[in-house]
């Protein structure tokens, strides 16, 4: 079952020895697609005016905004949401303010903070504050925006309701199980230091008994103002969406002027192991650690490509769910290292199956067999996190120097997490490479662990053919797979076995073909239990002596044949 994100919470708020209490507080905790969309949002608000207009201007703040941010369109950024709801709370506090005359110079502090995916996200005005009490310890996330005045007590420099467009302050960072979030008004923190809110909360398990004795707290300081808090802890999390990934790094700029002896982010670009049309790849020292890595950037000209960007951030992303040492991972980047757009990977040296094709004449029937039984592994690792990766070829199965298998480049793989939507002819578009793509990926399938099967069935019969079981099929062609050539054709040495073995892997009719990689496996393991080539050759193609020996045997008797029948006439 899924896991959803949830929190335990808790409130109070103390009017203290004010005749009124102008502070207020919210929270949403929603639940099904709004949880997975929106997140959990909290505010705690400080109101300053006259009269009634410091509550009101409080509460009409914390109440439009629970309100309207639920409303906010999915496809927005969480920036844009933040700032499009808070500039509308703010021209809603001023047009009540100019409105009624009570109300005037009503304004408030604004200290928001959503619980969405695997982070957080604040939006901050004011001089409200947000905590994060992590590992014991604990951080200020917000910045107090006041005036500071040797005579009088600090003034506001910043608020909701001041001026006609409010300046906001955003952040955002990766959340952890077991966070607890202290969101206060000034009431609290300038009442007891940050060392007695961290030591209260960290004893109580309960949150709202923390919450309840943090304003008491204050209230016993001697604190003269009014004291609000919410404490929320974060019990569980879900996996970390493709989402949560593209709202981290689609606004990061694309990398120029990489060149080898550059240092990014603390990384220094040794050398650069690849320069293709769509990515550049680098080894490099990641400088703080001492630590070996392989660094990727996208070319500069898919800047504005949307269908490039997804391939290249779900790669990212596959790569952190899978833990196989057959699948090339990618390394975590700590939050807000990482300033322009790439992404960190294990570095193994090596080369891929293409650049040894190229580069050796031959490869043996007994390595293809193992080189085969470390990628089924990688398939499996894949196909039970429902993944599939839809474009294994040479090019994407990267051999190690000490010989590791480690199937690489996830950007076209189907995540079962990940909806996708069909053309409007009921089709879906076919990644991969023509030559290694199944028949039912030209008839506009999806994919499913049989067409990862079948490409890695070509692929190995390339390796010790050169060919393709079918023939080459080129780009936007119309291919026929009604023609399949047993390996033993152009290499002598594949013995019957794996011809059947070959076969099974790259049936034309997906359900004639292994169902899972494990099958594939245990007959390329097995080649007992794999049975002999299930097709008729000429004898010519399997014993080319015999069949001259028959010829012969047949010309000599068609021969004799002759000179009987020719006898016979005189």
């Amino acid at each position: 079952m899924a896991k959803e994100l949830t929190i335990s919470l808790g409130q109070s708020s103390l009017q203290g020895k004010r005749a009124t209490n102008e502070d207020f507080y919210g929270c949403v905790t929603p639940e099904g697609e709004a949880l997975s969309s929106k997140g959990i949002a909290m505010v705690v608000a400080d109101g300053v005016g006259g009269g009634h207009g410091g509550r009101e201007a409080a509460e009409i703040s914390v109440k439009s905004f629970l309100t309207d941010y639920y409303s906010t369109p999915d496809t927005w950024s969480m920036h844009k949401c933040l700032d499009q709801v808070i500039q509308h709370v703010n021209r809603w506090v001023r047009a009540e303010a100019s409105r009624k005359s009570e109300l005037s110079g009503m304004a408030t502090t604004f200290s928001g903070l959503v619980l969405k995916g695997q982070r957080y996200f604040i939006a901050h005005i004011g001089d409200s504050r947000i905590y994060l009490l992590r590992n014991d310890v604990l951080t200020q996330l917000t910045r107090d925006h006041v005036w500071h005045h040797p005579d009088m007590k600090q003034v506001l420099s910043r608020a909701i309701g001041l001026e006609d467009h409010v300046r906001i302050d955003n952040g955002t960072n990766i959340l952890r199980k077991g966070d607890r979030f202290i969101l206060c008004s000034d009431g609290l923190h300038g009442a007891i230091q940050e060392e007695h809110i961290r030591d209260i909360v960290l004893a109580e398990s309960d949150m709202q008994a923390a919450a309840e004795q943090l304003t008491h707290a204050a209230l016993d300081a001697g604190g003269t103002d009014n004291i609000s808090v919410q404490v929320a802890r974060v019990e569980d999390m879900p996996d970390e969406r493709f989402a949560d990934l593209q709202s981290e790094v689609t606004t990061l700029p694309f990398a120029e002027d990489v060149r080898e002896g550059k240092v990014l982010d603390g990384y220094l670009l040794v050398k650069c192991v690849h320069n293709g049309h769509m990515a550049s790849i680098f080894k490099a020292e990641d400088q703080r650690t001492g630590e070996i890595v392989t660094l990727k950037f996208p070319n500069l000209r898919y800047a504005d490509d949307t269908s490039f960007m997804d391939r290249f951030l779900r790669e990212e992303w596959v790569s952190k769910r899978i833990q196989s040492e057959y699948v090339l991972g990618a390394v975590p980047i700590e939050p807000g290292r990482r300033t322009r757009l790439y992404y960190v990977m294990p570095f193994f040296g090596g080369e891929t199956l293409r650049q040894r094709l190229k580069r050796k004449s031959y490869i043996s029937v007994d390595e293809v067999v193992d080189i085969g039984i470390q990628i089924c592994r990688g398939l499996y690792a894949l196909h039970r996190r429902d993944i599939i990766h839809r474009d294994i070829k040479p090019e994407n199965i990267l051999i190690t120097k000490a010989g590791r298998v480690k199937i690489i480049d996830l950007g076209v793989s189907l995540v079962a997490s990940h909806t996708q939507f069909p053309d409007e002819g009921g089709h879906y578009s076919a990644p991969g490479t023509p030559s290694y793509m199944a028949p039912e990926m030209f008839a506009g399938e999806m994919g499913d662990e049989r067409t990862d099967i079948y490409a890695l069935g070509v692929t190995l019969y390339e390796l010790l053919t050169r060919k393709y079981p079918y023939g080459e099929i080129e780009p936007f062609s119309t291919p026929r797979f009604t023609r399949w050539t047993p390996a033993s054709r152009y290499n002598p040495e594949v013995p019957g076995w794996l011809d059947a073995v070959l076969q099974k892997a790259t049936e034309a009719a997906p359900e004639r073909r292994y169902e899972a990689a494990t099958g594939l496996r245990f007959h390329l393991e097995r080649p007992d239990q794999a049975g002999t080539v299930p097709i008729n050759r000429a004898l010519l193609e399997r014993d080319p002596s015999a069949a001259w020996k028959i010829a012969a045997f047949l010309l000599g008797l068609l021969a004799a044949i002759e000179l009987i029948l020719l006898a016979g006439s005189f």
